[in-house]
């Protein structure tokens, strides 16, 4: 998704990492990731390829949340290449906890959770950023997310 909020899908086996004008030419450049080969690509306007690296022992994101910044719900996308145990959980910018999204074992796949600004008993929590967090067998990752409330 870009910042217009416009939608765009290069393939289902591609993992956006970042948005923003990478070539300085004016228009929004996404940076994305190869699930199949671990390449990154950055695909510019009209979607040509404006650059791709395939580094050793880069390592992709685990998870990425759009929109962002959300207003209803925000999706939280990831992938396993292996049986994993999986946790997801929120946390406000202070470390309390509001919400946990998953916490169980799931087998290799392609997988989308979402939260929708509520908290762990279902009541809105109020504007703000949030954390989500990701922890995959020992391995943790956190990213802001930006709830608008209305």
């Amino acid at each position: 998704m870009t910042l217009d909020g416009t939608v765009h899908k290069i393939a289902d086996d591609f993992v956006i990492i970042d948005i923003e004008d990478f070539d300085n030419d004016g228009f929004e450049d996404i940076m994305g990731w190869n699930i199949i080969d671990s390449s990154i690509h950055i695909y510019g306007a009209g979607t040509q390829v404006v650059a791709v690296s395939q580094s050793e022992g880069a390592k992709p994101p685990m998870f990425e949340t759009y929109p962002n910044p959300f207003k209803e719900r925000t999706n939280i996308n990831y992938s396993l290449s292996q049986s994993s145990t999986v946790e997801v959980t929120i946390y406000d910018l202070s470390g309390k906890f509001v919400h946990q999204l998953l916490q169980g074992h799931q087998l290799p796949g392609i997988y989308n959770l979402s939260w929708d600004g509520r908290d762990a008993s279902g009541r809105d929590m109020g504007s703000g950023i949030y954390l989500c967090t990701m922890k995959i067998n020992d391995h943790i990752e956190t990213r802001r997310i930006l709830y608008l409330n209305n």
